[in-house]
């Protein structure tokens, strides 16, 4: 099975007994709400043909929801995806997972490294820039704003390009990944060439033994604190950014190594 195939098992036990309370499709992020009150987010995939996309969801049956990630729509598979990590989040609120100091101590990267990001992630660039000596990306959408000087922006297909030439320690994939179903060869490559694996960002579902059998290092993913104030926040249009600064996020880092199975 392809990881969205086997992400959909995992949760149907966890959706079994619930209804979905509200569902929002945004600008930039897609949120589903459950009756225990456990919000899953997933960063809404921009579809080429927006304007003749018809998404008609009246269920409230979320394993109908969790299905959609099988869809090629990009809209009904954010909404997959975020339903899938509305399930996660009802798992790891039951776990403690532990949390280690940073991304960058959790890989174990340091000012010769080149790191590889899988989707444009600016603020964690800007972050990271001057602790590696290089950071790669590779992205669908043309970006106008500014990244550090060690940053390099490519188009999607110089992904194997860039892990042929390029000594990248580290990979940094973005939750989109698993929505556009691009998750698997990106990991099967990363394998290969022997780079680490961290799975970044709110889309991310926290399912730590699964990814860990995946061979992912880390994830760097995000607790949903105040699902209702997200909620109303994603139905504004706003994006992580505003999400963190209301409070209504909060970064995990999982060092999977280090985590136990129950």
């Amino acid at each position: 099975m392809m990881i969205h195939e086997e992400l959909l098992e995992i949760s149907k036990p966890l959706l079994s007994e619930r209804k979905v309370l509200d569902l929002v499709v945004g600008i930039k992020y897609t949120a589903v709400l459950l009756d225990n009150a456990k919000l899953g987010l997933a960063f809404t995939l921009k579809d080429p043909f927006m304007t003749k996309s018809r998404v008609n969801i009246s269920t409230d049956d979320p394993q109908k929801l969790a299905f959609l990630l099988t869809s090629t729509s990009p809209i009904q598979s954010s909404v997959g995806l975020a339903t899938i990590n509305s399930a996660s989040q009802t798992l790891i609120s039951k776990r403690d997972v532990g949390s280690s100091k940073n991304l960058l101590d959790a890989l174990a990267l340091g000012e010769k490294d080149q790191i590889l990001m899988i989707g444009l992630m600016l603020p964690l660039a800007w972050e990271l820039h001057n602790s590696v000596s290089k950071i790669w990306a590779v992205e669908d959408v043309l970006s106008t704003k500014e990244g550090p000087p060690n940053l390099e922006v490519r188009p999607w297909w110089a992904l194997d390009l860039i892990l042929h030439k390029e000594k990248v320690s580290a990979i940094l994939i973005s939750g989109s990944a698993i929505g556009n179903k691009t998750i698997d060869h990106i990991i099967e490559v990363a394998r290969k060439r022997g780079s680490k694996v961290a799975l970044v960002g709110p889309s991310v579902p926290i399912f730590p033994d699964f990814w860990k059998a995946k061979g992912v290092k880390v994830l760097a993913a995000s607790l949903i604190i105040k699902p209702d104030l997200a909620l109303k926040l994603v139905k504004g249009g706003f994006g992580s950014k505003t999400l963190f600064k209301k409070g209504c996020l909060k970064k995990i880092v999982v060092d999977l190594e280090e985590t136990k199975n129950p």
